[in-house]
């Protein structure tokens, strides 16, 4: 079983600023990925037959301090994966990314964010037996 505390704060740790408010822990991301996938199971309760079809995405960025930069985590869930991409960027900018300005499908956020945002050289990608391990 893979270590995600471990390779989730190695993702995090190039983009943490020492003292900054506007920084992300692996348990913080944890208990944010326990609710967005509890939102997705039950956005498709009705219709399960889409669940493992239909892509889902969201963003949780660490913004307390506006006039430093926000560190980000995004995650996309798409059938048995859970990707994930962490960055940094001005937090005015992460926030108007994570309200109005992100694409349309889920599957282009990545690309997005990568063209707008200072973010880690890859996707790091989990299957979901490794997450839902993690989340327990």
């Amino acid at each position: 079983m893979r270590n995600l505390s471990h390779e989730i704060a190695a993702l995090l740790r190039p983009f943490m600023e020492p003292g900054s408010a506007n920084n992300l822990t692996a348990d913080e991301i944890r208990e944010w990925l326990i609710g967005l996938i509890a939102d997705y199971a039950e956005e498709y309760a009705g219709r399960p037959n889409l669940l493992g079809a239909t892509p889902m995405w969201d963003i949780l960025a660490a913004d307390c301090d506006p006039e430093r930069d926000a560190v980000f985590a995004a995650a996309i869930l798409s059938g048995e994966t859970v990707q994930f991409l962490v960055g940094r960027g001005r937090s005015k900018d992460v926030r108007r990314f994570g309200d109005s300005e992100f694409p349309d499908n889920p599957l282009d956020v990545i690309d997005a964010l990568k063209a707008r945002f200072t973010v880690t050289g890859q996707v790091a990608q989990f299957g979901r037996e490794d997450v839902d391990a993690w989340l327990k």
